[in-house]
């Protein structure tokens, strides 16, 4: 993964965005990419990748890390940068070691123009049916009851104007601020409530209670 530079691209190189995706919080050390959302939008990504050489620098990372936020640039009235670094660190797991650097991000708008700056291009949206109609998101979806499977009716996503719905393409694990009733095929509800889209082929689509 393309990640804070050439020396943050090396880093994360090797790295992996119930009925319930709600409240629930990730992991303390998350094993694999992980994003959380806000009810008002804002999202936390947790960048997981091997940190296995010994030339590997924590503190250059971090310094890296930081430097690209601080570049990325803040709102007009700087009372909230779009993007920071809340946290690097680098973690044991199962002998081998990983880094986690963990972002905050204004929305969905400021996490998209980061990666497509830094990282994939990976693509988040966040908002209504309404909203994900009009930006063209829902075109040709099949969206599936997480309960018993059954298709979602386009009559009854018709209804459903006002509930909010995540698109996410990429591989990551997703903790959503509401509880998901209906996902697109390839997504996978995990026991804690996340939804895991890491083995979709193509964007995921994640439909909430509200």
């Amino acid at each position: 993964m393309k990640k804070c530079g050439r020396l943050a691209a090396a880093f994360l190189a090797a790295a992996g965005l119930c009925t319930a995706c709600g409240r629930q919080e990730p992991p303390d050390q998350p094993r694999q990419t992980t994003l959380v959302i806000a009810e008002d939008g804002a999202v936390t990504a947790y960048q997981v990748g091997a940190f296995d050489k010994a030339y590997y620098d924590l503190g250059e990372l971090e310094t890296m890390a930081r430097e690209e936020a601080a570049a990325f640039g803040t709102p007009g009235d700087s009372s909230q940068p779009p993007v920071t670094v809340e946290n690097v660190e680098a973690v044991q797991d199962g002998g081998a070691e990983r880094v986690i650097v963990t972002y905050g991000f204004d929305g969905t708008d400021s996490y998209e123009a980061f990666c497509e700056k830094w990282l994939l291009g990976e693509k988040l949206f966040f908002g209504t049916v309404s909203e994900a109609k009009q930006a063209g998101y829902l075109d040709n979806v099949t969206l599936n009851s997480v309960a018993d499977g059954s298709v979602l009716s386009a009559e009854a996503l018709d209804a459903a104007q006002k509930r909010h719905l995540i698109v996410l393409e990429g591989a990551a694990v997703v903790y959503c601020p509401s509880r998901v009733t209906h996902m697109s095929a390839g997504a996978l509800l995990k026991e804690d409530g996340s939804v895991d889209s890491s083995q979709a082929e193509g964007p995921v689509y994640i439909l909430l209670k509200k």
